[in-house]
C-alpha cells in the first residue's frame, strides 16, 4: 500500500513540462495508430477525387466550353445566313470558321471519330450554306443592276413624253405607274402574292400597245422600242420578277440550310455535355460507395473527434480569424459598395478567400461596364423611330472607314422638307410630328438595304447613308424618295412649290478616287441641299453639280 500511494504522488507532482510532454506522447502514439487505421479510407477518396480531377472536371470544362462556343458558333451562322452584301458574307464567313476553329481547340471529352465525323458534316452544311448565300447576293445584285436600267428606261419615258400631245402623256403616266408597282413589288416575301403581281403587271403592259398605234410615226417607233425594254425588265426571262422570285426561292433554302447547320451544332453540343454528364455520375457513383463505407466506420472516430476537441478549439480560433472575420468584412463592403470603388476592397491573399474578393471586383467591373452599354443602346429618336443624330454620327465614321479600307464609293444624302415651319403654323404642331413619322417611314421604305441607315438630323432634317454607292445610285435613290413622297400626296397648302409635303435633298459622295472626312462630306451634302432650295425647292442636286464659283460663295 505505502509502494502504490508513494507512485501516484510521483504521478501528480511530475513537472508541467513532463506531463505535457507525457500526455504528447500519448496522443501521438494515439493519432499513430488511428492514422494507420484512416489511412486505408484516404487512399481510397484520393483514388476516387484522383479520377474526378482527371475525368470528371476536365469534361465539365470542355462541356461548358463547347456549349458557349457553340453559341457563339450559333450567332455568326444568324449571321451569314441573313448577310446582305459580299462584304457583310465575308466577314459572317470568317467568323464561323474562327469560332469553328475554337471548339476544335476544346478537345470534348468525347469519342475522337464520332467528334471528327460531326465537325466534317458541319463543315460541308457550312460550304453549301455558304454557296446559296453567294447565289441570293448575286440574285441581290442583278435586282439593282436591273432597278437601275429601269429607272433609266423611265427617264428616257419622261423626255419622250415632253411633246404636246395627250396621248403621250396619258402613256407616260401608264409607264410611271408600272415602274412604281414594280418597284414596290421588289419588297414583297412570298411567292404567290408575287406571280399575282407579275400577272397583273403584265397585263397593263400589253394594254400599253393599244396606245402606242395611235401615236404619230414620230415618237411610234421610240415608244414601242420602250415598250419593248420595259416588258422585258419587269416581265422577261432576266426581268425584276424573275429575278425576284429566283432570290425568295434561294433565299428560303439559305434559310432552311442554316437552320439545318444550326440543329447539328446544337446535337454537336449535346452529345460533348452528355459525354461528361456520364463520366461525373461515374465519379459521382464512387464517391457515394466510399461515403457508405464511411459512414459504416464512422464510429471508429468518435474517440478520434472527443479527443480531437481541444484541437478543434484551438482551429476554430484560426477560422474566426483567418475566414469569419474576413468574410464579415467582405459582406459589409458588399453592402457599402459604390460603383467605381470595387478595388477598394483590400484583400489580396493568394487562398479562397481572395479569390472571392476578386471575383466581386470583376463582377462589379463587367456591371458596370454592361450599364455603359445599355446607356449607349439609346440611339433612337423618339418621335420618328429611326436613327437618331448620335447614331448617325457614329455610324457615319465606321462606314467611312470601312469604305476606305474596302475602297468603295459611299453616299450621304440630307433631306429637308419644305416650309415646314409652315406648316408646323397652319397644321399645328401635332400634325408637324404626324407628317415627320410619315417622311420617316417613307424614307425607311425607300432605304431598304441592311447596311444602309436613315436618320433624323434635326427638325424636319433627315439623313442616308448610302455605303458602296456612288454618284449615280444615290441620285436614283433620291428620285425614288421624290416619287414615293409624291405618291404619298400629304396636303401642304402652304407649300410655295406645290400643294403637297415635297422635300429638297442634297447629295455628296467620297469616292476611292476622293475620300472625304465626315464633317467634310456634311458640309458638302449640306451645300448641295442649299444649292437645291435655291434651285426652287423640290428637287436633288448633288455637289458635283455645283458651279464651282458658286461652291465657293455657299
Amino acid at each position: 500500500m505505502t509502494s502504490l500511494s508513494t507512485q501516484t504522488s510521483r504521478f501528480w507532482h511530475l513537472s508541467v513540462g513532463r506531463l505535457f510532454a507525457l500526455l504528447l506522447i500519448g496522443l501521438f502514439a494515439f493519432f499513430l495508430i488511428s492514422g494507420a487505421f484512416m489511412y486505408r479510407q484516404l487512399v481510397a477518396m484520393e483514388r476516387v477525387l484522383a479520377d474526378i480531377s482527371k475525368d470528371g472536371v476536365p469534361a465539365m470544362i470542355d462541356a461548358s466550353q463547347t456549349f458557349s462556343q457553340a453559341n457563339l458558333l450559333l450567332n455568326s451562322i444568324q449571321e451569314l445566313t441573313m448577310a446582305s452584301t459580299s462584304a457583310a458574307q465575308r466577314i459572317a464567313l470568317s467568323e464561323v470558321e474562327k469560332k469553328l476553329n475554337q471548339m476544335l481547340q476544346t478537345h470534348p471529352t468525347m469519342q475522337a471519330s464520332v467528334y471528327d465525323e460531326q465537325i466534317r458534316l458541319i463543315r460541308e452544311e457550312l460550304d453549301s450554306l455558304n454557296v446559296l448565300i453567294a447565289q441570293k447576293l448575286a440574285i441581290l445584285n442583278q435586282i439593282q443592276t436591273q432597278k437601275t436600267a429601269l429607272f433609266v428606261l423611265l427617264s428616257d419615258m419622261q423626255r419622250i413624253s415632253q411633246q404636246d400631245s395627250a396621248k403621250l402623256q396619258s402613256w407616260a403616266t401608264q409607264v410611271a405607274a408600272i415602274v412604281a408597282q414594280t418597284t414596290e413589288s421588289m419588297s414583297e416575301g412570298r411567292l404567290y402574292l408575287l406571280r399575282d403581281k407579275r400577272q397583273l403587271l403584265a397585263n397593263q403592259i400589253n394594254q400599253l400597245s393599244e396606245v402606242t398605234t395611235s401615236l404619230p410615226a414620230s415618237s411610234k417607233n421610240q415608244v414601242e422600242a420602250l415598250n419593248e425594254s420595259l416588258n422585258k425588265l419587269v416581265t422577261g426571262e432576266n426581268g425584276l420578277f424573275k429575278l425576284k422570285a429566283e432570290q425568295l426561292r434561294v433565299n428560303g433554302r439559305a434559310i432552311g440550310r442554316g437552320h439545318f447547320v444550326t440543329n447539328m451544332v446544337e446535337d454537336f453540343s449535346r452529345d460533348a455535355e452528355a459525354a461528361a454528364v456520364r463520366i461525373n455520375q461515374r465519379a459521382i457513383g464512387e464517391v457515394a460507395e466510399l461515403t457508405a463505407t464511411v459512414n459504416r466506420q464512422s464510429k471508429t472516430f468518435i474517440v478520434i473527434a472527443f479527443l480531437t476537441g481541444l484541437l478543434l478549439l484551438l482551429s476554430m480560433n484560426v477560422v474566426r480569424k483567418r475566414i469569419i472575420h474576413r468574410l464579415v468584412l467582405l459582406n459589409r463592403a458588399i453592402k457599402q459598395y459604390v460603383p467605381g470603388e470595387a478595388d477598394l476592397i483590400d484583400d489580396d491573399r493568394q487562398d479562397e478567400i481572395g479569390e472571392l474578393v476578386r471575383s466581386f471586383r470583376q463582377f462589379a467591373n463587367t456591371l458596370e461596364i454592361q450599364q455603359e452599354k445599355l446607356k449607349n443602346l439609346s440611339l433612337t429618336d423618339e418621335l420618328t423611330n429611326i436613327a437618331n443624330r448620335r447614331h448617325f454620327e457614329k455610324r457615319l465614321e465606321h462606314e467611312l472607314r470601312l469604305a476606305q479600307r474596302h475602297q468603295w464609293p459611299l453616299s450621304l444624302l440630307i433631306i429637308d422638307v419644305d416650309y415646314f415651319k409652315a406648316y408646323n403654323d397652319f397644321y399645328g404642331h401635332s400634325e408637324g410630328d404626324t407628317c415627320l413619322k410619315t417622311v420617316a417611314a417613307i424614307i425607311s421604305k425607300a432605304i431598304r438595304r441592311e447596311v444602309d441607315l436613315a436618320a433624323r438630323f434635326g427638325g424636319e432634317e433627315f439623313v442616308c447613308i448610302l455605303p458602296s454607292t456612288d454618284k449615280s445610285g444615290a441620285m436614283a435613290i433620291s428620285h425614288q424618295l421624290h416619287a414615293l413622297l409624291y405618291q404619298a400626296n400629304l396636303p401642304h397648302h402652304k407649300n410655295l412649290v406645290s400643294d403637297r409635303v415635297t422635300w429638297s435633298i442634297g447629295v455628296a459622295t467620297s469616292s476611292p478616287q476622293e475620300p472625304f472626312d465626315r464633317d467634310t462630306l456634311i458640309l458638302h451634302a449640306d451645300t448641295a441641299l442649299y444649292h437645291s432650295k435655291q434651285s426652287g425647292r423640290n428637287t436633288t442636286t448633288h455637289h458635283d453639280q455645283i458651279d464651282p464659283a458658286r461652291k465657293s460663295h455657299s
